[in-house]
């Protein structure tokens, strides 16, 4: 038996892992199934026999009280995580659908390979019915026979929950719920089975709510269960405050590199801590990224004395008083609270009023620990002063030193990350005692710090979480898997994790520039709550699968646009590397001044011999969490690398969702932290995009915001590839340079005169054909004048991008 791990808890986690195994056989009964599994797997009796019950048309009125009310709490929690009818025994072997379909007014046909979990594009996309590699009968036996080989009896509750993720991600739960993963009406099961047993709900009230969805016939609804959200506040200033100091530039990258991961890690921690703090599993938490997380917890009135409204403003003051004293009141932290009676109604407002009482309280922040700081605290005239301002984020560092324990600490993460294979999470250490690569949080609370470190080995640990694989090590227990953007460019080991500088050097052109990018998913909160019209799992659901986007498959993403750097090549591979269509580029290191040669790779090139080049990638993934993002390239690159994320999240979501992006070119040694602030401003810019029927879904890029797609005008992504066309035409010596500069003068008339009439840009643009055609006479061969004389005249209005593009690619 999984010691300390209530019975009835992994009755609940496990009350339909049957259906894995009957799907893969006609005739096999899936509860049989689940309670062999529980008993010969898990070695847990009672949660057997739980099972068991809760599957009974009638639980007997013949068991003890308390069995029998562990059994309704069992099935009123299933009932309560998402709406589902009782199935028949007999299930087909079905597919996973889409998880945004719930959110699609459009049915999406696209189903999910039955496959392990891992962080592929094969895997983790959903694909046309016939282009399924594998039988669903064949992957259904191939997903139980893993599942059974890897769990273990005497397998912590941390490992058991991440072996399902790994396993039940991509089966549906029910025939009648196609696109609900398995994994997540189980995990929020689990959570809401926490929440009613420990509630003072009657088992008269349980067995309601168990036998009815749409009403308990209670006189007084009740609530069944509270959902919580901790948000954390002040992330976008947090991650702004890094200066470019001459004398701190050295290692800039690796500071915004830790402490954008030191953001991340504290989300991690805030809902370990919340955890921790309310005494329930992790599976409570159904939710966590990009500052935020969602937990189920037992309802607000209830457990005497010590209530849970009590202990969720002891969190909330000890959180923020830590928040305060580190980095002087610039990130906060809230708790919004929103309460479900057991009704459909209840979960689709849910969501709505939980982020409403987060705002709420937001606008209150630093109420909770105003007490502690009632009376100013003013130094004694001291000609040694106590602190002084470090260099780096303007944070109090002691005399003397450099800067910091923060900036060291985040320095000393963005060093050992990029080759981490592990991150170790400890429960008890001491704050006195700290290595700088590792990051400590919560020592304002009654049961201490938690302690998180990056490693390459698994080592030991209270637990041990693979990076970005879903891999178990060998008899690592506790065990689990985290994802997080990780991606930067380096080689040669961590020691050398670019500059920016030497970034920008990958780029089109002789004169250097990055772009720092911000990109954020549109409407993402009416999303999230129009989807949980039936039951809570969906928040899981989609909140889950959008982190296997962002925080896993992006690192994938940016590794593939990947250059090659040899050394000791053999002739085979070096002459390949030589005959590459795409460019070369001549690099040099800071600290070493000889120049290298950089070959970039297209479209997953392989070379004869993988082992004889190193590869670079030329995106640094600054943060990536939740719904958004920001990165920093190359200028050229962090373009396509942009572009590629809206076609890639469009494929990932079959087009149900839509992202902005606001895209600022600066120079490499342009204060970072302020560079992503004008980011953020032209990603408003690009959110607030609105023209005829369409809205968002936009970019800003080179003075212009347009949609990335368009039914009319030149889109976006239309303006790029005309931008790519002109530095192709350069090349070959079709067009001139003096050409392309001479449209800004024609398009200037088409603004002013628009201005004046306030007619249609795009008409006007039309109306210069003429103007234009004569202008391609003069300076454009005739196979450039075909292809261009009907592109350039609509894209008029916006044609800076395009103009801009070319003008760095051929300066």
């Amino acid at each position: 038996m999984t010691e300390s791990v209530p019975s009835y808890q992994l009755a609940c986690l496990f009350s339909e892992i049957g259906r894995l195994r009957s799907r893969t056989t006609p005739g096999l009964d899936h509860v049989e199934q689940t309670v062999t599994f529980l008993r010969e797997r898990i070695g847990d009796e009672r949660a057997a026999e739980l099972v068991e019950l809760h599957h009974t048309d009638s639980i007997p009125q013949n068991i003890s009280a308390e069995v029998r009310r562990k059994a309704l709490v069992v099935r009123a929690a299933s009932q309560l995580a998402s709406d589902h009818g009782r199935a028949a025994t007999d299930e087909e072997p079905i597919r996973l659908q889409s998880v945004f379909n719930a959110v699609s007014e459009d049915e999406i046909r696209d189903t999910y390979p039955l496959s392990g979990l891992a962080i592929d594009r094969e895997t983790l996309f959903p694909k046309n019915a016939g282009d399924h590699s594998q039988t669903a009968e064949s992957g259904y036996e191939q997903l139980w026979n893993g599942l059974t080989d890897a769990v273990e009896k005497g397998d912590s509750y941390e490992t058991l929950v991440h072996l399902l993720e790994k396993y039940t991600w991509c089966v549906p739960a029910f025939p009648d719920t196609p696109t609900l993963p398995l994994y997540d009406h189980l995990r929020t099961t689990a959570a809401i089975g926490v929440a009613l047993h420990r509630s003072d709900l009657e088992t008269g009230d349980i067995r309601a709510i168990a036998n009815e969805t749409e009403s308990t016939n209670r006189d007084e609804k009740r609530s069944c269960f509270t959902l919580v959200k901790g948000d954390l506040s002040g992330i976008q200033s947090f991650l702004h405050r890094v200066k470019n100091a001459d004398d701190a530039q050295d290692n800039i990258a690796k500071r915004m590199r830790g402490r954008s991961t030191q953001l991340w890690l504290l989300t991690e921690s805030l809902s370990t801590l919340f955890l921790e703090q309310m005494g329930l599993p992790s599976t409570s938490v159904v939710w966590s990224g990009g500052g935020q997380f969602y937990a189920v917890v037992p309802p607000i009135e209830t457990e005497g004395t010590s209530t849970v409204s009590e202990r969720l403003a002891e969190f909330e003051r000890g959180i923020n008083t830590e928040l305060f004293e580190r980095f002087a009141g610039e990130l906060s932290f809230v708790v919004g609270c929103a309460h479900a009676d057991g009704s459909a109604d209840s979960f689709s407002r849910l969501f709505e009023h939980v982020a409403r009482d987060s705002d709420r309280r937001k606008l209150r922040k630093g109420k909770s620990i105003a007490s502690e700081y009632e009376t100013p605290i003013i130094d004694e005239w001291n000609d040694e002063p106590r602190f002084e301002p470090c260099q780096i984020c303007g944070g109090d560092k002691p005399p003397g030193e450099d800067r910091c324990q923060e900036c060291e600490t985040q320095e000393a993460i963005g060093k050992k990350l990029p080759e981490s294979k592990f991150l170790r999470l400890e429960f008890e250490s001491d704050p006195d005692d700290t290595d700088d690569d590792q990051f400590q949080f919560g020592r304002e609370l009654s049961d201490g710090p938690v302690c998180w470190q990056f490693a390459s080995t698994a080592g030991t640990a209270d637990r041990v979480y693979s990076v970005n694989l879903a891999e178990r090590p060998d008899s690592i227990d506790p065990w689990g898997f985290v994802l997080t953007g990780k991606t930067v460019p380096y080689d040669g080991g961590i020691s050398r994790v670019w500059s920016f500088p030497e970034q920008a050097q990958l780029a089109r052109g002789e004169e250097a520039f990055n772009h720092v990018v911000k990109m954020d998913i549109d409407d993402l909160g009416r999303t999230i709550s129009s989807a949980m019209d039936h039951g809570p799992a969906r928040l899981g659901a989609i909140g889950r699968t959008l982190s296997l986007f962002f925080e896993g498959y992006l690192n994938t993403l940016a590794k593939e646009c990947s250059y090659v750097h040899a050394d000791d090549a053999c002739s085979a591979c070096q002459e390949q590397l030589e005959e590459l269509d795409e460019r070369t580029v001549e690099h040099r290191h800071e600290c070493e001044p000889d120049e290298a040669s950089y070959y970039r790779l297209i479209d997953k090139q392989k070379l004869p011999h993988e082992e004889c080049v190193e590869r670079i990638p030329p995106i640094y993934i600054g943060f990536s969490g939740g719904d958004d993002l920001f990165f920093v390239g190359p200028w050229d690159e962090a373009v396509d690398f942009g572009r590629e994320i809206r076609a890639q999240l469009a494929a990932y979501c079959s087009e149900t969702l839509t992202i902005s992006g606001g895209f600022y070119r600066m120079k490499p040694k342009y204060p970072i932290g302020r560079a992503i602030e004008h980011a953020e401003e032209r990603l408003d810019a690009a959110k607030a995009f609105s023209e005829g029927a369409q809205e968002k879904n936009a970019a800003w890029l080179f003075g212009e915001t347009q949609s990335w797609v368009s039914d009319g005008d030149p889109s976006m992504l239309d303006l790029i590839d005309l931008g790519c066309q002109f530095e192709y035409l350069i090349h070959i010596e079709q067009i001139s340079n003096s050409f392309v500069y001479s449209l800004i003068n024609i398009a200037d008339s088409v603004e002013q005169r628009a201005k004046n009439t306030e007619s249609n840009r795009t008409h006007i643009g039309v109306e210069k054909e003429w103007e234009i055609k004569y202008l391609l006479s003069r300076n454009a061969s005739k196979k450039a004048m075909n292809e261009l004389d009907e592109k350039i005249p609509p894209a008029l209005p916006w044609i800076s991008v395009p103009v801009t593009w070319t003008a760095l690619a051929t300066r």
